[in-house]
C-alpha cells in the first residue's frame, strides 16, 4: 500500500460503510479526491466458505489503485486464514473492533472485542503473521462512556502489529447519537506510537478542524460522504471561486462531468449548483447500474439518490417517478427531468 502520510496533506479516507461504501460508492469518493476508501466490513467466514457475496463485496472499479478491504470475526485462525486467503488479492487490510451493532457483538466481534482485550491482541497478531501489507485496526472509545477501554486496547494493537488505529470517537452504546468526544480522541493520540485516525461528524471544515484540533495524522469520513461525495473535495480547500469546465476533470477521477460548478460561498459552508448535484448523482447511478446489472443497480443507488436530494425543495412526483422506475431508460428520463425542474426552480 502507498505511504498515505508522505503527503503534506492530511489524507481523507472513506469509511467503511456497511451497505454503502460498494465499488460505486468508492470510486465516486476516490474521484472527488479520497486518499482511500474502505469496503464494507466483510465477514471473514464468507471469505473462508467463498461466499457468494464476495464477488461484489471484494470486487473494485475500473482503475481503482488500491483495494482496502475490511474483516470482522472474532475468532484469531479464522481472521488469519481469511487474511491469507486475501493475499495478492486485497492491498491494505482493516480488522473491525468498532462495530457497534448488536448482531456483530453477540458474535464477540466489533466492538465487543475492545472488552476482550486478550482476544484483540490475538486476532491482531494471527493476521498480523500471516499479511505483510498494510495492516489497521478500526476502534471506538470503548463500551459504555467512561470505561475508556481504548486505553487498553490502543497500545495492544499498536504492540501486535496495527500499522494505523483509527478511532470513531463514540462508545459502542452511543452508536452514533451525541457528539464525539474529541478529548478522549486527543488522549488516544497521545498513547498511540502509530498514526492515529480520527473518525466521527467530519461534514465541514468546523468539525474537521476539531478533528485535527485532536492531533490525529489522518481523517476518516463515513456518513457525511454518503450523497455528498465532494466532501473530500471541498475538505482539501479546492472549492473557492472554482468553476470546472466541461474538459476539466477531478483529480484521481476517470471521469468528468459536463458544466459541473462547484460553488465555495463561506469558509465552513458548501453549496453544490442543483444541475451539476443531480449529474453527479446521475453519473453515481449509471456506476452502480454498470456494476449490478440494470435492476440491481437500480435498487441498489435507491438509497444513496436519496441521500443525494435530501434537504432540498420537496420535488415529490418527480422522486416517486424516480424511485418507481423499473428500467435504467426509466430512471434516467426521470433524472433528466428532475435536473430539468430543478434548473427551472433555480433560475
Amino acid at each position: 500500500m502507498k505511504n498515505i502520510f508522505s503527503s503534506p496533506e492530511i489524507p481523507m479516507l472513506l469509511a467503511p460503510l456497511a451497505g454503502y461504501s460498494d465499488a460505486p460508492c468508492r470510486r465516486l469518493a476516490c474521484a472527488f479526491g479520497a486518499d482511500a476508501a474502505v469496503t464494507e466490513m466483510i465477514s471473514a467466514h464468507s471469505i473462508i466458505h467463498r461466499s457468494k457475496a464476495l464477488k461484489t463485496l471484494l470486487a473494485g472499479f475500473p482503475g481503482e489503485k488500491l483495494l482496502y478491504v475490511q474483516l470482522f470475526g472474532a475468532d484469531p485462525d479464522t481472521m488469519a486464514q481469511a487474511a491469507e486467503m486475501l493475499i495478492g488479492r486485497a492491498d491494505a487490510l482493516d480488522i473491525n473492533m468498532g462495530c457497534p451493532v448488536k448482531k456483530v457483538i453477540r458474535q464477540g466481534a466489533g466492538s465487543a472485542l475492545m472488552n476482550t482485550p486478550e482476544t484483540a491482541g490475538k486476532i491482531i497478531k494471527a493476521v498480523r503473521r500471516v499479511w505483510g501489507g498494510f495492516l489497521s485496526v478500526k476502534i471506538r472509545l470503548g463500551l459504555v462512556p467512561g470505561d475508556e477501554l481504548y486505553k487498553t486496547v490502543i497500545p495492544l494493537a499498536a504492540d501486535c502489529g496495527a500499522d494505523m488505529i483509527t478511532v470513531h470517537g463514540r462508545y459502542q452504546k452511543e452508536m452514533f447519537s451525541g457528539t464525539v468526544h474529541y478529548s478522549e480522541i486527543a488522549e488516544a493520540v497521545r498513547l498511540s506510537s502509530v498514526p492515529v485516525t480520527g473518525n466521527g461528524d467530519i461534514i465541514d471544515f468546523i468539525s474537521l478542524k476539531k478533528m485535527l484540533a485532536t492531533g490525529c495524522r489522518a481523517v476518516m469520513i463515513g456518513r457525511g460522504a454518503v450523497g455528498s461525495p465532494w466532501i473530500f473535495y471541498l475538505l482539501k480547500g479546492k472549492t473557492a471561486c472554482l468553476e470546472l469546465k466541461d474538459t476539466e476533470v477531478f483529480p484521481h477521477s476517470d471521469f468528468a462531468i459536463p458544466g459541473l460548478d462547484l460553488l465555495y460561498l463561506k469558509r465552513n459552508t458548501f453549496s453544490l449548483n442543483m444541475a451539476a448535484l443531480i449529474r453527479v448523482a446521475m453519473f453515481h447511478y449509471n456506476a452502480s447500474a454498470d456494476f449490478y446489472g440494470e435492476i440491481k443497480g437500480l435498487k441498489e443507488f435507491r438509497k444513496h439518490f436519496a441521500r443525494y436530494i435530501a434537504g432540498f425543495p420537496s420535488l415529490r412526483d418527480l422522486r416517486m417517478e424516480f424511485f418507481n422506475s423499473k428500467t435504467r431508460e426509466e430512471s434516467l428520463q426521470a433524472l433528466h427531468k428532475y435536473l430539468a425542474v430543478c434548473g427551472e426552480y433555480f433560475k
